[in-house]
């Protein structure tokens, strides 16, 4: 009954956490995404609820990471401060690759254009 328990628990842990990524993928990427522009723009930190929502999963995903019984529950451990950089840097990758790929379009854009032109 307690695996049972716990497996239930971790899937509904990884739903929530799956939720905001969603909203933000859904509200913010699929429908008001720039394909040439940055995702770095003053409208970056518009949405107050998107920022809330990712901050308490953060929030809880170093409860359920470091907290003894939280642990018990969902069979993690600790980790170090290199390992959160880590999980960190693999999960804004996707953000900072595509945005060095449109940096490079507009620039070989630019610079085609300019060729062009001459």
């Amino acid at each position: 009954m307690f695996q049972a328990m716990r497996r239930a628990l971790t899937d509904t842990l990884a739903e929530l956490r799956k939720q905001p990524l969603d909203a933000l993928l859904d509200t913010r990427y699929k429908r008001a995404r720039a394909e040439h522009g940055s995702a770095f723009n003053r409208q970056f930190f518009g949405n107050g609820k998107l920022w809330l929502a990712i901050g308490a999963v953060v929030v809880l995903q170093a409860v359920v990471v470091h907290w003894a019984p939280a642990q018990a529950v969902f069979d993690t451990v600790d980790l170090s401060a290199a390992e959160w950089a880590l999980a960190t840097f693999t999960a804004s990758s996707v953000l900072f690759l595509e945005e060095a790929r449109k940096l490079l379009l507009r620039l070989f854009r630019r610079r085609t254009t300019t060729r062009h032109g001459e």
